[in-house]
């Protein structure tokens, strides 16, 4: 199993202000007066997967909207996940896609 950090979608943000909203509305008065805006929040997390099942990846090379970041996009089986575009993350693909050329 080899690991790396992938883009994953916090809906903390979003449960908590939908909390709020619905406490106000079950009142029926306006007890949590300063309820922030929704904003989407990327976060990294470490992602552990089997390197037999990696099938390619590809380099985004325009910033993605979400993530403010150029990420290479990776696939596992028939999913596609987001991660940073270093040396580091390309050189990790590299390694496992050319071991799987060698067997």
């Amino acid at each position: 199993m080899k690991s790396i950090p992938i883009y994953i979608y916090d809906t903390a943000i979003k449960e908590k202000i939908q909390e709020l909203i619905d406490e106000n509305e079950s009142l029926g008065f306006e007890k949590n007066k300063n309820i922030p805006k929704e904003s989407v929040k990327y976060d990294l997390v470490k992602f552990w997967f089997d390197e037999d099942k990696l099938i390619g990846y590809w380099i985004d090379n325009s910033i993605n909207d979400d993530t403010k970041t150029l990420d290479i996009i990776f696939y596992i089986g028939s999913t596609s996940f987001r991660t940073p575009n270093t040396d580091e993350n390309r050189s990790f693909f590299n390694l496992i896609l050319d071991n799987h050329k060698k067997e």
